[in-house]
């Protein structure tokens, strides 16, 4: 197929497609629009109709209430004259006003006057007894609440639908009391609904709402009306649209439906216009096209015919010098230039090709490896020099006459078929690859082949190269690498030996089925202080090693399953005597001796995590004595002032009465002032006053004043005091610490117990132990001790401790315990050297 006629058919085929598209999109949106535009037509028509009702409604009750609100008809409720009948209730009231009812009824319920009147036969009609049902007092017809009252609306009777109004009788000035009701009546038969229609301009139908013989469109309306929705509208026919409305009676219940019919003129323009739209869419796409295709003609087509013409004379006569012309700055000359350059290149490139082949020539003839070209069916088409010395054959005995597989080894034959099959259908054999060769004389040579599939043909070109020298070197420097290695074997196991015993971390070797140990260094052994016999051949959980941590083992080492790896896992163990130690664990399969294993590698942190614990503490003391800082004589100012005028108050005899009440608020505020001083003892940079001195002589000193306090709590303390060297400390601060600690001991003793206090030397440091005889601190709140503000004591103030940590600190001291149910020791460790200093 030409161009041209492509391009004919692409554009037809567009505008088909738009007109179809468009068509559809003004089919939508104008139709739905037109529909919709009629619906309000219809509906503002429908609201027009029974606007015109109830207009007629109103026009009764006004009638109603004119004759209601007359003396004459005031005194005829009274004495019912003939005269008012005479004269009012003629035949000619009742046709001009269009009546076929009224009704004079007195305040009891009596009927004082009757008649009905039939206006088509002129004459006078019985009052239907339909209405006597709705005429008692407890009726709204009846029953006026104001004397101004009064009712209009629809009644439904058997005899027909009647438009009704009832009126209070009142005097002309509209004043009572009121006498009764006056009610008029007229039926909405045909007469009156065809009086509506004229008044409207529409054509109108009106039906009971539970009437069987209504129309099936009016039965399919009436689902869709109710109060919430009282007009509805739906189109029967393509002429005809149909609007209704829902009526209610003088109850305000639903009654009837009004009915109007219109012709569709809205919807028939707008079909009207669609099709007008379509059409002149339709022309202006066609002539669209049309200009379109003679100027592509023009400009494009006719251009490159010209230019497909030139390009295959020059492909005939295969002349590449041949060039192509064309005019013009456009794309189309762009491309006759870029074919003018493939040619000058294709011309290039022949001569190029012509001097390769020259040069593939010598290569192939005088390299020193044997080369050879195969056909698909594995024929040999070419072959060098360097084959015909391998083979022993000449080049006119195997050119295109012998297959490759004649040279090759039986036991290699399948395999270089395979090679061959799998490299010119997938390329996909090994490029290089060894195979045994027989030559002309049937020796057999060890051959490296180098092998490609010639590109764009399935024609394979193979290198040979004759190893069979290098082989037999090879065999004996294997022979000879088998030795070596097995010296090297028992080298490295040797240097293993050594790294595995003699690593500072805990090393053991788990073998993955049982999970048993297989081997364990000379570390694992000092840290778990079991024996090599107790450990070998037994699980972790046998020997409780891992400190009831079983579950987060399993789970590390389901991970290790998968990656085949674990670093780091932090945990805790148990060695023989029970002591937890924190560890860092990692593992690494290993396949030993044909088995799988772990190594599992634990590193000792104990140390370690004791340090981040201590720094955490002091971290928080640090916190505590800025904070403290701060604001602690911020705080103790205004408290001053507070004491001051307390104790001024105090002195005052009109206060005798409340004496008590003051020393209480001096006492609370002399608490609160010593755990200020508390507070603020623990402050980072609180300035201290170093002099040297004897720590045994500050104790000495502070004996008495301990000794009371243990005799009025009915305790003992003992001084065991040791030859030391004098240290700088700040008096006021460990005299502090000493009594914080000793108080402390006091209350963790029941009477008549023992404290002890001792000072010694110890590899160069000052230590003072304070020992009581206490049941000892719970191992739940061991790592709280020292934190600001936790106590156990009902009135402490959780800052003794912490305050005796923050002056170890500013003396380079440590503060340290050991407790058990026989009793607790707090050890102060002064160090001699880094405090004189």
């Amino acid at each position: 197929m030409t161009l041209r006629k492509k391009t004919i058919i692409t554009f037809s085929a567009i505008l088909v497609c738009l007109i179809v598209i468009l068509f559809i999109i003004s089919k939508c949106i104008l139709t739905a629009s037109f529909a919709n535009l009629e619906k309000q037509s219809v509906t503002v028509n429908v609201e027009r109709a029974r606007d015109a009702l109830l207009n007629d409604i109103d026009t009764l009750n006004c009638l109603a209430g004119d004759w209601a609100e007359w003396d004459s008809t005031y005194k005829f409720i009274e004495d019912a004259s003939n005269e008012y009948i005479n004269m009012n209730l003629t035949k000619n009231t009742f046709v001009s006003l269009k009546l076929n009812l009224i009704l004079y009824i007195d305040s009891s319920g009596r009927i004082v006057y009757g008649k009905g009147f039939d206006p088509e036969k002129s004459n006078e009609a019985p009052v239907p007894g339909s209405i006597i049902e709705h005429l008692s007092l407890s009726d709204d017809l009846l029953n006026h609440r104001e004397q101004k009252d009064g009712m209009a609306g629809i009644i439904i009777l058997p005899e027909g639908p009647m438009l009704i109004a009832s009126r209070p009788i009142l005097t002309s000035e509209k004043s009572g009391p009121a006498k009764g009701t006056l009610i008029m009546g007229r039926y909405l038969n045909s007469s009156e609904i065809n009086r509506l229609a004229d008044t409207a301009h529409l054509s109108l139908a009106i039906c009971r709402l539970n009437d069987a013989q209504m129309f099936p469109d009016t039965q399919a309306a009436r689902s869709f009306l109710s109060a919430e929705s009282p007009i509805f509208v739906q189109p029967l026919s393509p002429d005809s649209i149909e609007g209704y409305a829902l009526l209610d009676d003088i109850y305000g219940k639903p009654a009837l439906i009004l009915r109007t019919d219109m012709s569709r003129e809205i919807y028939k323009q707008g079909q009207a216009s669609i099709k007008y739209f379509i059409l002149s869419l339709f022309v202006v796409g066609l002539l669209f096209a049309v200009i379109a295709l003679l100027l592509l003609e023009k400009v494009v087509l006719y251009r490159l015919a010209r230019l497909s013409t030139s390009v295959l004379e020059i492909s005939t006569n295969g002349d590449l010098a041949g060039r192509v012309s064309m005019t013009g700055r456009d794309e189309l000359s762009t491309l006759a230039g870029q074919i003018n350059q493939m040619l000058s290149s294709l011309e290039r490139s022949q001569y190029k090709l012509q001097e390769s082949e020259d040069n593939y020539r010598t290569i192939f003839e005088n390299t020193g490896t044997a080369i050879l070209i195969l056909e698909e069916n594995k024929v040999i088409s070419l072959v060098n020099t360097e084959f015909e010395k391998l083979s022993g054959c000449s080049k006119k005995e195997v050119e295109n006459k012998k297959r490759i597989t004649e040279f090759v080894a039986k036991e290699d034959l399948d395999r270089i078929n395979d090679y061959y099959l799998i490299r010119i259908n997938k390329n996909a054999a090994p490029r290089n690859y060894e195979f045994r060769f027989i030559d002309r004389e049937g020796n057999i040579k060890d051959i490296y082949t180098t092998a490609a599939v010639i590109p764009r043909t399935k024609k394979v070109v193979m290198a040979l190269l004759d190893i069979t020298a290098r082989k037999r070197g090879e065999e004996r420097y294997r022979n000879l690498a088998k030795k070596l290695r097995e010296v090297d074997l028992r080298q490295s196991e040797e240097r293993f030996q050594k790294i595995f015993q003699n690593s500072p971390d805990l090393i053991a070797i788990i073998r993955v089925k049982d999970n048993r140990f297989v081997e364990v260094n000379q570390r694992f052994l000092d840290v778990s202080e079991y024996t090599r016999e107790e450990v070998l051949g037994r699980t972790y959980q046998e020997l409780n090693f891992l400190s009831e941590q079983n579950d987060v083992i399993k789970s590390s080492f389901a991970a290790v399953k998968e990656t085949g790896r674990l670093q780091n896992l932090d945990l805790k163990v148990k060695n023989k005597s029970g002591k937890v130690i924190n560890i860092l664990l990692s593992s690494e399969r290993i396949n030993l001796n044909g088995e799988n294993c772990r190594v599992v590698m634990m590193k000792d942190i104990t140390n370690e995590r004791k340090m981040e614990t201590e720094i955490a503490r002091l971290d928080r003391l640090n916190l505590i004595g800025e904070m403290a800082a701060g604001i602690g004589h911020e705080v103790r100012n205004p408290m001053t002032t507070v004491r001051g005028f307390l104790q001024m108050l105090y002195k005052k005899q009109e206060y005798d009465n409340h004496k008590r009440y003051f020393s209480l608020m001096i006492e609370e505020l002399d608490r609160a002032n010593s755990i200020i001083t508390e507070y603020l003892s623990m402050a980072k940079n609180k300035p201290v006053d170093l002099k040297s001195q004897n720590l045994n002589h500050l104790i000495q000193t502070l004996f008495p004043l301990i000794q009371a306090d243990a005799m009025n709590s009915d305790k003992y303390i003992e001084l065991e005091l040791a030859e030391i060297p004098e240290l700088l400390l700040d008096e006021k601060e460990i005299r502090q610490l000493i009594l914080n600690l000793v108080h402390n001991g006091y209350q963790a003793m029941p009477n008549g117990k023992t404290l002890r206090i001792k000072t010694y030397a110890e590899d160069g440091e000052v230590v003072m132990t304070v020992e009581d005889q206490g049941s000892g601190i719970p191992s739940e709140i061991a790592d709280k001790i020292g934190t600001p503000f936790f106590t156990t004591k009902d009135h402490g103030t959780g800052l003794g401790l912490s305050v005796c940590y923050s002056i170890a600190a500013r003396h380079k001291a440590k503060i340290y315990f050991e407790t058990s149910t026989s009793g607790t020791s707090f050890f102060v460790r002064f160090k001699v050297n880094t405090v004189l200093q």
